[in-house]
């Protein structure tokens, strides 16, 4: 018999017949049975002649979550959709069983095995996928051959499930009797040491929360300052010829009542987002208890950025930041030293010029006792920026959440892998689960192919025109963005706009995307390629916390990460294949040489090593 064609009339007789041989089941449930498929096939729009396909076979749990979904909206209570799930197991036993015994009739694969195979059909590969599932080689290749897996074996079928994002018994329900020990001790997320010590930092937060409405004016006023076209002269307060903020009319990020700090008028200036942090830890610590270790000062008097030419407050946070961690001179402590030097600069010093706005708030009653003030605290930051210079430790490894990803002989590989266990977890349904699926699939694909930042990817656009980022051009696919809309305009980015084309592979997805899917999730004038339902007229603002989750649930070994991490991986795909072509990895990167150099100085290491080896081998094997 060929259960290629089997319907769902012919399923149920063959469940009416095994409940009519089974003895273990209550007469009072069998009817519940037939009730629960009965039931499912009406949610799921199905008839008595359709075809089971792959709704009850590889991808049953999709169909039976979304159909306890649908129950669950109309308001069935937890038991009845716990046993509409038991039900629903049952019947697809039946249907495994039936494949089984046609499969050895008719010679062909068995459903277990068919199932492994369909896994390998999208390019993954034994060997990789044995190594980082730690599922034997040996064992892999014997299914692949055929073999039916013995109770001994199948302990590894929960470790082949989980590598290609599978739900638990996707593959174990499908061997010809039941694993019992199917599930194995879950192993502890891989701990990464600066979210461990970021989460227990936030437990102690100190930073200002509720700024006065003095407070706000005065930060407004600076960031106008900072942002201002033109500087000096006798109007307006002078300026270094770096120290103008970009601002941005482009909806970076939502504006909300919580990030009121980020925007001067119609513009996003993200400088004054990360400016803010440290003005925010700074004052809220002049108000902190001194038992907690901040100087208890009251709100009137702590919320005035001309605290910031205290030299002893300074000093004293400053101190204070050091031993709050362990005595770890991190990034943190030298960029808010930098701000403070900035502000107190003897000549072009926001605050230095500011005597007449700051210093009465801050009880300093003439010009010149603020200028020595301003003095002092510049030239005691100066000093310890000079002593800390050889100190700064890197607190936050950004290659720690991807660092099994990148010790792979080509890290890209991990990416083709989450690609394809992606790829199983295609929703059958089509819709609005179809299209989000697609367009996940092209967050993890586009940035591997383009490595944009995350501000970039946000705001990617595509118009039908041909006036989008993304466009087609002579029937290839390409991203070309103005060099004034990334982060290092004034860097890397200044001497070429970005005009790179996309991988080929990549073409079908976007054509079908475009076509089918993000119609479903975006209105027809929403200009941005990646799109949510949640806001279908504005960008996808969730990308970054999207794609951290895929990683989490696709990307082997890794504990979740943004997609600055694809940046990591592509960059050292190209020097792990082309040692040294720091050229290759800048340019696919559009950052200066010297940058990629400096970020990648451990792959450098490793290729002198392995230089050194050959030389190195003969004497040392004779030590």
């Amino acid at each position: 018999m060929d259960n290629t064609n089997l319907t769902y009339n012919d399923l149920k007789t063959l469940l009416q017949q095994r409940l009519a041989v089974d003895s273990k089941t209550p007469e009072t449930v069998k009817p519940n049975i037939r009730s629960a498929l009965n039931g499912f096939m009406s949610e799921r729009g199905l008839c008595d002649s359709d075809f089971v396909g792959s709704t009850l076979r590889a991808s049953f749990y999709g169909s039976r979550s979304q159909h306890l979904a649908a129950l669950h909206a109309q308001g069935r209570p937890p038991a009845y959709l716990a046993n509409r799930k038991r039900l629903l197991t049952y019947v697809r036993r039946v249907l495994l069983d039936a494949d089984l015994a046609a499969a050895a009739q008719t010679g062909a694969r068995a459903p277990f095995h068919d199932a492994v195979h369909r896994l390998f059909d999208g390019q993954a590969k034994v060997k990789t996928t044995a190594r980082a599932s730690h599922v034997p080689v040996a064992t892999l290749k014997r299914w692949m051959n055929g073999h039916v897996p013995n109770t001994r074996s199948a302990q590894w079928i929960p470790r082949l499930e989980r590598h290609f994002a599978l739900p638990p018994g996707a593959l174990s329900d499908l061997l010809p009797y039941r694993l019992i020990a199917r599930s194995e001790p879950k192993s502890e997320p891989e701990r990464i040491e600066y979210r461990e010590r970021l989460k227990e930092a936030q437990n102690h937060r100190f930073a200002l929360k509720e700024p006065s409405e003095s407070l706000r004016a005065e930060w407004s006023e600076f960031v106008s300052y900072k942002t201002a076209l033109g500087s000096g002269g006798s109007m307006k307060k002078r300026r270094t010829k770096v120290g103008r903020w970009n601002r941005t009319t482009a909806p970076v990020e939502v504006r909300r009542a919580r990030n009121w700090y980020c925007f001067s008028g119609p513009f996003y200036v993200a400088s004054a987002g990360l400016a803010w942090k440290f003005v925010a830890n700074y004052l809220g610590w002049l108000a902190l208890p001194r038992a907690a270790g901040g100087l208890e000062l009251a709100d009137v008097e702590a919320q005035t950025l001309g605290n910031f030419v205290r030299e002893d407050y300074v000093r004293q946070f400053v101190d204070w930041s050091i031993a709050r961690s362990q005595g770890l001179i991190h990034g943190g402590i030298q960029r808010f030293l930098m701000l403070v030097s900035s502000l107190t600069h003897p000549s072009t010093g926001y605050l230095t010029q500011s005597f007449a706005e700051f210093g009465a708030r801050v009880g300093m009653a003439t010009a010149a006792e603020w200028g020595v003030s301003c003095r002092h605290t510049h030239d005691y930051v100066r000093s310890m920026l000079a002593d800390i210079a050889g100190e700064v430790q890197t607190s936050r490894d950004s290659f720690a959440p991807i660092s099994k990803v990148l010790a792979l002989p080509n890290p890209l590989d991990a990416i083709a892998d989450a690609v394809i266990r992606l790829n199983a977890d295609r929703p059958t349904t089509g819709g609005e689960a179809e299209a989000i699926w697609m367009r996940d699939k092209l967050l993890l694909k586009l940035p591997s192919s383009n490595p944009l930042r995350l501000k970039n990817l946000c705001l990617l656009t595509y118009k039908a025109d041909g006036t989008g980022h993304l466009r087609k051009v002579d029937g290839e696919w390409r991203i070309c963005i103005p060099r004034s809309e990334f982060k290092n305009a004034a860097g890397a980015a200044k001497d070429r706009e970005y005009n790179m084309p996309v991988r080929p592979e990549v073409w079908a997805d976007i054509e079908q995307y475009i076509a089918r899917h993000r119609p479903l999730l975006a209105s027809s004038a929403n200009p941005y390629f990646f799109v949510s339902s949640e806001k279908p007229d504005k960008p996808m603002h969730s990308l970054g916390k999207r794609f951290e989750t895929l990683a989490r649930r696709y990307i082997s070994g890794c504990p979740g990460t943004g997609p600055h991490a694809i940046r990591h991986i592509v960059a050292t795909s190209i020097l792990k294949q082309r040692p040294n072509d720091w050229a290759a990895a800048a340019w696919a990167l559009h950052d200066k040489e010297e940058t990629v150099r400096k970020h990648y100085a451990h792959l450098r290491s490793d290729d002198a090593a392995m230089w050194f080896g050959p030389a190195m081998a003969g004497p040392f094997s004779r030590m």
